[in-house]
């Protein structure tokens, strides 16, 4: 399939707290800029929005003062990427404003996504109706600047180029990690095995018991971080802040496996997997591993506590994927750890064939385990909401188009399998 020719411009990074993101009206509107170095662009735009229920005012967009529209459903949605096409001759070279309203008075209709900002530097909100604005306090509580999660694909604009996969590794000394092998007994847990794999699969069954995964009651769940010690302390609580309920999903199982095998000297790192719907319905989080033994990383799942294996070769995430498109997961097969099953969401009494592998032709990675030597450039309340992260590494598959929201592609497998330094 050929790619198309274009570029994306974006000034977020996608931390966003799904709970605290900015409402529009009329009286309240938000704005955000783009530079824009071609002549005569034509583009598209990526609006990371929520929709309340028996929202019946469509989404207005103003392109330079141009309007077009994001029409009502009437349906309850979390927050997902929607695709708008520019109008055309809206935009121009140089400087381009995009401004988002509604027609009521009263918000509760639409919510834009508002990742909070040291600066905000090209979005600002507007409390007059468009007469005055203002980046100081954004956001529906007002806290902080806030860069809106709006961007900007030009169609004519030259593309970007392949990304080039670096990895940023966690500092094998952090105390962090010596105190989680303490905590958690890792050393005993693979105690006796000599071979790295039957270690990895011995922290992976650890790992999957370390709670059972369940969809939090109705309320205000909270999303655990990115800290072995904070996520586990959390689910073994039950509940947290302000009695809220804490959620973790594939992805703090993913999390968590990887700072184990960083606690110990085990080279691992997180894959990303995404199905073909921009709202991202189904996601799904596991670890890669280097196995020196066999020269080669390999895919686990530490949520099911599965890894797959076709003639005898532990598979790795591009090995899967392309098995999705050729027809070769007939020759593919799970080994499953004896925590299999421990996931409640998975009926152990029917055929279950891959689903997750299935469904998810998109993958990438995500490029750091530095989760204990740098906690602020992690994703927030990741698990929960469509993927907008733009600092992960997504694979460039020839059969697939790309993601007009993604920034990062990389087309270099021998780069991202290449043993680690």
């Amino acid at each position: 399939m050929p790619k198309a020719r274009g570029r994306l411009y974006y000034s977020d990074t996608g931390r966003v707290l799904l709970e605290h993101n900015e409402e529009v009206s009329r009286w309240r509107r938000a704005r955000k800029r783009f530079t824009v170095p071609v002549g005569r662009p034509e583009g598209e735009l990526w609006l990371y929005v929520g929709e309340y229920e028996g929202n019946t005012v469509p989404l207005a967009i103003h392109v330079n003062g141009r309007r077009t529209t994001l029409r009502a459903t009437g349906r309850e949605r979390r927050m997902h990427w929607e695709r708008v096409r520019v109008p055309k001759g809206a935009l121009k070279r140089g400087a381009n404003e995009v401004v988002l309203s509604t027609s009521a008075d009263r918000p509760a209709t639409w919510i834009i996504g508002a990742e909070p900002a040291a600066e905000a530097r090209t979005s600002a909100l507007s409390l007059d109706g468009g007469r005055s604005w203002s980046n100081a306090g954004m956001g529906v509580y007002a806290l902080t600047p806030a860069e809106y999660l709006i961007r900007l694909w030009v169609d004519n604009a030259p593309a970007a180029r392949p990304a080039t996969f670096t990895f940023v590794a966690e500092r094998p000394d952090h105390p962090q990690l010596k105190a989680l092998a303490r905590h958690f007994g890792l050393r005993e847990t693979i105690r006796g095995k000599r071979h790295t794999y039957d270690k990895v699969r011995a922290l992976m069954t650890q790992t999957a018991r370390l709670w059972k995964v369940g969809q939090a009651p109705p309320g205000h769940p909270l999303n655990s971080p990115w800290d072995a010690f904070t996520i586990t302390a959390w689910m073994d609580a039950g509940r947290v802040q302000n009695r809220l309920m804490p959620i973790a999903y594939c992805v703090h199982f993913g999390i968590i496996l990887t700072q184990f095998c960083t606690a110990l000297g085990i080279h691992a790192r997180n894959v990303v997997m995404e199905d073909d719907i921009p709202e991202c319905r189904g996601g799904h989080f596991v670890c890669e591993v280097w196995i020196p033994e066999w020269n080669r990383w390999i895919h686990v799942d530490p949520d099911h506590d599965e890894v797959f294996e076709r003639a005898g070769v532990i598979l790795n995430m591009a090995e899967l994927c392309e098995a999705c498109f050729d027809g070769g997961l007939k020759d593919v097969n799970p080994v499953r750890g004896p925590a299999w099953g421990y996931d409640p969401r998975i009926n152990t009494n029917k055929p279950r064939r891959f689903e997750v592998i299935q469904q998810f032709r998109r993958w990438g990675v995500y490029p750091r385990n530095d989760y204990c030597s740098n906690p602020g450039v992690h994703p927030i309340q990741h698990g929960t909401g469509a993927y907008r992260q733009t600092h992960f590494l997504w694979y460039d598959h020839p059969k697939l188009e790309r993601r007009r929201y993604f920034p990062h592609y990389f087309t270099d497998l021998a780069a991202v399998y290449a043993p680690p330094e």
